[in-house]
């Protein structure tokens, strides 16, 4: 059975997280604000009307975002799709990571799944909402092969 193991990082890999986005809202001045899953928020300070559409565009809920840690700078961005690379963090399958080979809609988001390609072959299908996009054709961190 697959499970969760300790793996060590780099110090490169300790200057930055990479988060899933749980919301965005208007804010005063018509500001924009993304929340993260982990309790941060960051503040879009929009100028005009353009401005804030490429942002609203840009960043949707479910996509993850690569930070700088501490100064919470965006360093880049994943978007929920098929042919990115997935790490399922809860329910039974957590631990395992591979290529996201399907993503079934269904009329509420949050009850979507995602049927991903492990790094040993297997096909796992898991809910959406235990699913983090941790790079685009690779893993931006490192995983343990295990």
């Amino acid at each position: 059975r697959k499970r969760l193991y300790f793996h060590e990082i780099i110090p490169e890999e300790a200057r930055f997280k990479i988060l899933r986005i749980v919301g965005k809202r208007y804010v005063r001045n018509g500001w924009i604000q993304i929340s993260l899953e982990d309790g941060r928020n960051i503040l879009f300070k929009v100028k005009d009307e353009t401005e804030r559409r490429e942002i609203l565009n840009k960043y949707k809920t479910w996509d993850a975002i690569k930070i700088s840690v501490p100064e919470q700078n965006i360093l880049d961005y994943f978007k929920m799709q098929e042919g990115n690379y997935g790490l399922i963090i809860g329910g039974t399958h957590a631990g395992m990571h591979g290529k996201i080979i399907k993503i079934s809609h269904q009329k509420m988001r949050k009850y979507s799944v995602v049927t991903i390609k492990s790094y040993d072959g297997d096909y796992v299908v898991t809910s959406l909402r235990y699913l983090l996009v941790i790079g685009r054709d690779a893993p931006e961190i490192s995983l343990p092969n295990v």
